[in-house]
């Protein structure tokens, strides 16, 4: 046979419901593997097998499990499983493991394990699952927790795959850290190295790789993504399925939804197929209907654009080797189809201004950097880098992006000077004010307008929900006077109102942008600081965008404050609700999400197989060294050129000299260890899909 195909159980939590339903479970198995005569090659269980790590919950599993094996005809070696935060007995843990007093840290991690009461107390929360664990495999495989992965070889159609189990709980129920994720750099190599003749990488885990505790995340998961395939999951009790690429390798990453569950997402497996000979994967997604009649059938609601519950998409060049050959899309094109040319266009990309108390003392506007000696100097050394790039690299901006944080306390003041100051750099760029494209960050928000609303509704005792619009007072009267200067302008945008987004269509140049805003919860409260924009605000702009361009012969760019991809569930500044809006963001064809925030310049990859979007995130254009030590005032270029994106990124360097004096824009170079883009000093080149 040619494919390579398994089934995607998770989260079973055995112990929280009546064995009956299991039943069904089995049955819709049995249906979708051998009356539909599709093939399994292995079963994954990625975690949460029980609901609290008791033996009388594996008893259950075992007794399910060996139903499973007879239908699927497969021997145990071919049964894949991994421990999730619910197969944890937390009873055996004889004390609380992280100090109140330091917190989490890789320092103390590192502490933890080189003491062998510790070691004791995190292999005793395993011991039920260690003993169900190898009673399935009758000894043959001995389960160890600290070691944290194992490796399953298999070979399919002359590609030998290397199927490797990681255990990502092994930290999880440490107070005050009860659902922590973790994975180590060295596990991940070392499973990486025994595995170098695979042909295909498959990685299987509880926890997302965005899940994964943030001190570890990074250079753990850089290589999860760089040399796995396929990346399993479970946890998130909802299916589903992205792609992050890198040059080196596409990792498409599935998420199971519960099998068991009280979530609106309860009662979701699926089956994935590769076609090595076709180059084709598909997914079927399985759903259990609880409210009609009770029965299994296909998910059609996880992706309502895909029919009948089945995701088709095409298998990655290093996945089928030279097993195909590229199929030449242009062939089969044919029809009349009208030809639209690729957006040829080049973006400054400005962000978090802070216009403030990091530029002014007071009205004269005298500046708080020690390396300027005025506020109009900002300006001029800016507008000499837009002319020096100019002649370095012949471009010159056809829009101007400004990725929110234009202000530092939306206060009137500070938007009179970030309207000078975009004013002066649009007529340096030879640009209209409609050229000027923005959308507003947390610090566009005025808390105390929004503290004085809250109380005044409270004493009024109505209602003050989502999404706080007086908050957004100043940001809105900015905004509106920017882009209205007289009867004789004709490049207005509708004017900020409730509906939060602000759509940039150029129809001629073939390019539409979309401004969302992503400070939707944002408010004066500690718990409202983080990024949020919607499922109803993505779908009314991306309604607005089809319209215009129903056939998405645009090219679609994003903008957004708030960093897209987060670096871990622990991190509060992120867009919260990325995952829920991903899906709708990769259909409509977006390709390119821009956005500022953390004052970090970044580039990511991620989206939908056959649907990948590139995030690309500058520093802040406006805030010194003193401020901010280690990524003082930068901004960037994005060059699009059929098809083609060239990053050209710059930093302020306050040593180096020009004719404006000391201080001055030069070449940032790409950090060294970036997974995505490779090394070096010159700049990000990648092709949109």
């Amino acid at each position: 046979m040619n494919k390579l195909s398994w089934i995607h159980l998770s989260d079973l939590h055995f112990g929280s419901r009546s064995n009956t339903f299991y039943e069904s479970l089995l049955d819709d198995i049995s249906k979708t593997t051998i009356e539909e005569n599709r093939t399994c090659d292995f079963i994954v269980l990625t975690g949460d097998v029980a609901w609290s790590g008791q033996s009388k919950e594996y008893e259950l599993a075992k007794r399910f499990i060996e139903k499973l094996m007879i239908i699927t005809k497969l021997t145990r070696e071919r049964l894949l499983i991994v421990p999730g935060n619910h197969d944890l007995d937390l009873s055996k843990a004889s004390e609380d493991l992280i100090p109140s007093t330091t917190g989490l840290t890789v320092k103390y991690l590192k502490e933890l394990i080189n003491k062998q009461k510790s070691i004791n107390n995190l292999n005793a929360r395993f011991n039920n699952f260690k003993k169900f664990y190898e009673e399935i495999y009758h000894l043959q495989i001995e389960y160890s927790p600290l070691e944290s992965f194992l490796l399953s070889f298999m070979e399919k159609l002359d590609r030998k795959i290397a199927v490797i189990c990681f255990n990502t709980a092994i930290f999880s129920g440490l107070n005050p850290y009860k659902s922590i994720a973790h994975i180590g750099t060295d596990q991940v190599t070392r499973a990486i190295q025994q595995a170098k003749n695979a042909d295909i990488l498959i990685g299987i885990m509880h926890h997302p790789p965005d899940l994964i505790w943030a001190p570890r995340a990074k250079p753990a998961t850089s290589k999860l993504l760089t040399e796995f395939n396929f990346l399993l999951h479970g946890t998130l009790h909802r299916p589903a399925i992205k792609s992050m690429v890198s040059p080196e390798t596409k990792a498409t990453i599935i998420g199971a939804g519960a099998t068991t569950s009280a979530s609106e997402n309860a009662f979701i497996y699926n089956l994935t197929s590769l076609d090595l000979e076709e180059g084709q994967g598909e997914v079927i997604f399985r759903r259990f209907s609880q409210e009609f009649g009770k029965f299994w059938g296909p998910d059609n609601m996880t992706y309502k654009n895909v029919h009948n519950g089945t995701f088709v998409f095409t298998l990655s060049k290093r996945i089928t080797g030279s097993i195909i050959e590229k199929i030449d899309d242009s062939q089969e094109s044919g029809g009349d189809i009208e030809q639209v040319s690729p957006a040829n266009a080049c973006i400054l990309h400005l962000s978090d201004l802070h216009f403030g108390r990091h530029h002014t003392r007071d009205l004269n506007r005298q500046p708080l950097y020690a390396d300027e000696s005025s506020y109009e100097d900002e300006i001029a050394k800016l507008k000499a880098d837009i002319t020096r790039v100019n002649n370095a690299y012949r471009i010159s901006p056809d829009y101007i992006v400004v990725t929110g944080d234009i202000a530092e306390f939306s206060k009137e003041k500070e938007y009179q000077f970030a309207k000078i100051y975009l004013d002066e750099i649009r007529s340096a760029c030879g640009l209209s004010s409609g050229k000027v494209l923005m959308v507003p960050g947390n610090h566009d928000i005025n808390w105390n307008i929004c503290q004085s609303e809250r109380l005044k509704m409270e004493a009024l005792d109505r209602p003050f929900d989502y999404p706080y619009f007086v908050k957004f007072q100043l940001y809105q009267e900015f905004f509106n006077n920017f882009y209205r200067r007289g009867r004789d302008s004709d490049e207005e945008y509708p004017v900020f109102d409730e509906r939060l987004f602000v759509n940039y269509p150029f129809l001629d140049q073939g390019i539409f942008f979309i401004g969302f805003n992503s400070c939707v919860r944002e408010s004066e409260l500690t718990d409202d600081h983080y990024g949020w924009i919607s499922v109803d605000q993505v779908n009314r702009a991306i309604n607005e965008c089809n319209r215009v361009d129903p056939d998405k012969r645009l090219l679609r760019i994003a903008l957004m404050h708030h960093n897209y991809c987060r670096d871990s569930a622990y991190d509060n500044e992120n867009l919260s609700d990325a995952d829920d809006i991903e899906i709708a963001l990769a259909n409509a064809g977006i390709k390119l999400i821009l956005h500022g925030h953390q004052h970090v310049p970044k580039a990511t990859i991620t989206g939908i197989p056959n649907g990948e979007m590139h995030v690309l995130a500058t520093g802040s254009a406006g805030l010194d060294a003193e401020t901010l030590p280690e990524n003082a005032r930068r901004y960037q270029y994005i060059v699009i050129q059929d098809s083609g994106v060239n990053v050209y990124r710059r930093r302020f360097e306050p040593k180096s000299r020009d004719h404006t004096g000391f201080g001055a824009w030069v070449s940032d170079p790409v950090p060294e260890d970036s997974p995505l883009y490779g090394r070096g000093p010159g700049n990000i080149n990648f092709t949109l899909s």
